[in-house]
């Protein structure tokens, strides 16, 4: 594959990086709510956001490593999706941390496994919607600069459009 972006800055690599870790930790703390059966852990919401933000992921890092304009357009449209999930993330698991710390006389009733599952689900989501943002605007200005000055006829027969 010819590359048709000049070098794309090493921040592409590192906010791949921070969401390939948000992604592991929300994948294997949905799991764990999952399998112990934590508040909503039926909903498995850790797991499929997980899984997608792992995914986005990886299209950022080959987004470096190819340098195509297919590729920024898509490691940008699924770090959209990935801000969107991070945050239903959040609220999921806001309202089951909540529910699960109304018990009488907390930590000793409460079920203090499923309160870090929880503790973990958010702040994974919370790094996920500001490295997904971070993406977007990486994405969005590389894909300006290489439309500056580039006539729009070309850019539609180079994008196959």
């Amino acid at each position: 594959m010819a590359s048709d972006l000049p070098p794309l800055p090493k921040t592409f690599v590192g906010s791949a990086i921070l969401q390939l870790v948000a992604g592991a930790v929300a994948l294997n703390a949905g799991s764990l709510a999952l399998i112990w059966g934590c508040t909503n852990g039926y909903i498995a919401t850790g797991i499929w956001v997980g899984s997608v933000v792992f995914i986005t992921s990886i299209i950022g890092i080959l987004t470096a490593v190819y340098r195509e304009r297919s590729w920024v357009i898509s490691y940008l449209s699924l770090s959209l999706l990935g801000a969107l999930l991070g945050l239903t993330l959040v609220a999921i698991e806001l309202s089951a941390l909540w529910t699960d710390l109304q018990c009488r006389d907390y930590p000793i009733t409460c079920d203090t496994q499923c309160i870090r599952v929880h503790e973990f689900n958010i702040g994974s989501g919370a790094v996920e919607i500001f490295g997904a943002f971070g993406a977007v605007v990486l994405c969005l200005k590389n894909l300006w600069e290489l439309a500056q000055g580039v006539p729009y006829s070309k850019l539609v027969k180079h994008t196959n459009i």
